[in-house]
């Protein structure tokens, strides 16, 4: 809390340990029509600018709403150049589909790495949201992330 004369302040911090780690709250970045977002890769590190030994493991560690195919979300983990977790023929609205890691305990992350699709086909998230819980439910936004492109880039966000 931040104290002054005349009243008292509070600021609160989003914490950046929790055990669950959620990407949700997609945005088509596609102009035509149909198009989902697909991701090669979304990955936890416990150090900035995606240092250290990345979290979580892809038999068990990450889960998603929603999973097409071949194309599931075990494949955010390896981050693979070829397509990983797609959106196809998902059900409701693509803003309530997400991706999550279970760490197993609560653990510090600092950054993440992602890799949209190519922009040239329109696959790709126009913005998405970060967000984190120690229990599952109760989820924390710790960061909106806003693109104006795709392409297939690994990108780093530090947090």
């Amino acid at each position: 809390k931040l104290y002054s004369a005349s009243a008292t302040v509070s600021v609160e911090f989003i914490s950046l340990t929790a055990r669950y780690w959620r990407l949700t709250n997609q945005v088509n970045g596609g102009t035509g029509g149909g198009n989902v977002p697909i991701y090669s890769a979304w990955q936890l590190y416990p150090n900035l600018n995606g240092g250290g030994t990345k979290f979580g493991n892809s038999q068990t560690g990450v889960t998603a709403s929603y999973n097409y195919s071949n194309n599931n979300v075990q494949n955010l983990y390896t981050g693979s150049s070829a397509i990983a977790w797609y959106l196809y023929n998902h059900p409701s609205t693509l803003a309530s589909h997400w991706a999550q890691y279970d760490l197993g305990s609560a653990q510090e992350v600092l950054s993440i790495k992602y890799k949209n699709y190519t922009s040239t086909t329109g696959y790709y998230a126009s913005s998405f949201t970060i967000q984190n819980s120690n229990d599952g439910t109760n989820w924390a936004d710790v960061k909106v992330i806003t693109q104006t492109a795709g392409g297939h880039t690994l990108r780093t966000i530090n947090l």
